[in-house]
């Protein structure tokens, strides 16, 4: 894990790589202080390798592909996109963002809410690169 900032500046992140030599991924799993220090609440996804796999170790991902719940990941089309996600909040030349809100409930907490954004980033009508993050307040 690596740690920057300060305060409620604070992030705490690694980095991953997975995939094949001609299909790698690398992923940052992250989270700040508005999780507590416990929880992943964002992830950052890119194809092809940026960072040096020295820095970003190459895993092996288990079973199963590597996808959001909704099986969006890199490589979907942007076609498949718009079909399981619906109209995007916001399209900007190649990304295209969806925001969210929706109540949750927790026995220890009450009533809240859990939100976020997701913004994916297109090239050649696929899926290259996918941020996400959610903040759950109650």
């Amino acid at each position: 894990m690596r740690r920057q900032g300060d305060g409620g500046e604070t992030e705490d992140w690694t980095c991953f790589t997975v995939g094949a030599a001609n299909d790698r991924v690398q992923i940052w799993p992250g989270g700040s202080e508005l999780a507590g220090g416990e929880f992943i609440n964002g992830v950052i996804a890119v194809a092809g390798t940026p960072w040096p796999l020295s820095e970003c170790p190459l895993v092996d991902p288990g079973p199963g592909p590597i996808a959001l719940d909704s099986g969006i990941w890199i490589g979907v089309t942007r076609a498949s996109l718009l079909k399981r996600l619906g109209r995007p909040t916001a399209v900007h030349g190649s990304s295209i963002a969806y925001d969210y809100s929706v109540p949750v409930g927790d026995r220890r907490f009450g009533e809240g809410a859990a939100g976020g954004r997701i913004i994916l980033e297109t090239k050649a009508n696929r899926v290259v690169r996918l941020t996400a993050n959610k903040v759950t307040s109650y």
